[in-house]
């Protein structure tokens, strides 16, 4: 330990600097569970549970929404949004219908996702610029894979109100 004196407004103050003299902390291995899970191949199911407490949108032309959607994995395959493949959520938007050609935003998984697990995501949603859309579906989408939804899983549907 060294110790030195200085001043700070006139006022000695003792300084005490400690050494670790060459020892190091001990640093914890991360348990199996904790190690990243890595998407680098194509899921063999789509299998998904979206649930969330908002029940319709009152949506502007062009705003962004937050919705917060717990997420559970139903399939027998992680999901991680990492890697070659990530799995992220999305939405599509729907009119009488039919679904416009717009390209819904990405939020990650907030981590990996085993078989049976759940989290909560706040799914950041862009609302169109021009109105007109009733239905907002949101859904998984494994990237240059597949949509959760066209591969036959459940979406989970908000009706749309404008103002």
């Amino acid at each position: 330990m060294n110790r030195s004196v200085v001043q700070i407004l006139g006022i000695p103050v003792a300084v005490l600097a400690f050494c670790s003299c060459g020892t190091q902390p001990k640093q914890e291995q991360a348990p199996a569970s904790a190690v990243p899970v890595v998407m680098t191949a194509q899921l063999h199911s789509f299998s998904q549970e979206l649930k969330s407490d908002v029940k319709s949108l009152t949506c502007k032309p062009g705003e962004t929404v937050m919705v917060p959607v717990t997420v559970r994995n139903t399939s027998p395959d992680a999901w991680s949004s990492v890697g070659q493949y990530p799995v992220n959520v999305s939405y599509k938007w729907f009119d009488n219908g039919k679904m416009l050609p717009i390209e819904g935003e990405r939020t990650p998984l907030p981590a990996p996702l085993q078989p049976g697990q759940s989290a909560t995501v706040q799914v950041k949603v862009v609302v169109p610029q021009s109105s007109g859309a009733s239905l907002l579906r949101i859904t998984l989408v494994q990237e240059g894979v597949q949509w959760f939804m066209a591969a036959g899983a459940t979406p989970l549907e908000i009706p749309v109100n404008w103002h």
